[in-house]
């Protein structure tokens, strides 16, 4: 979404960890306000095929997506306090919160996945009342996480 708004011409400051793969690959014009990456890139991989497709003798039913992942920054929202060190000189006029499904299962202590929500809501409160704000909802299984998402 980042890289969409960009190229429309939009003004972007994401929430993400810099690494050397991420600033090659992302638009130019958009201010990563997360902190570098420490130590190896985050792995996603993401299957993804349509209804009809063939994979050797097998023929998919129905379209559908398989995600598997070795990533601890997204789920902890690591990159919150810096992206939100950024907000007010940023003046955003959306807000777009995504990739909460990260958490999804994820061994958090107890009582921490609810801080880190809390970080993201402290965030969108703090913003002008004028602020849009557009919270993106995924796949969920936890539904721990979807209430504390609600909460």
């Amino acid at each position: 979404m980042a890289s969409r708004f960009a190229k429309e011409g939009a003004k972007v400051l994401l929430a993400a960890k810099r690494s050397p793969y991420i600033m090659e690959e992302i638009h130019p014009d958009i201010v990563v306000g997360g902190g570098d990456v420490d130590g190896a890139d985050d792995i996603h991989l993401i299957l993804e095929y349509k209804t009809g497709e063939k994979w050797g003798t097998y023929e998919a039913p129905r379209a559908n997506r398989f995600i598997v992942h070795s990533d601890d920054s997204n789920p902890t929202l690591s990159s919150v306090e810096e992206f939100g060190s950024h907000l007010p000189s940023f003046k955003p006029h959306l807000l777009v919160v995504g990739g909460l499904q990260m958490m999804d299962n994820f061994p958090f202590q107890s009582g921490r996945r609810q801080e880190r929500l809390m970080a993201v809501r402290d965030q969108m409160s703090s913003l002008p009342f004028a602020t849009r704000i557009h919270f993106e909802m995924a796949s969920f299984t936890d539904t721990e996480l979807l209430n504390d998402l609600m909460d």
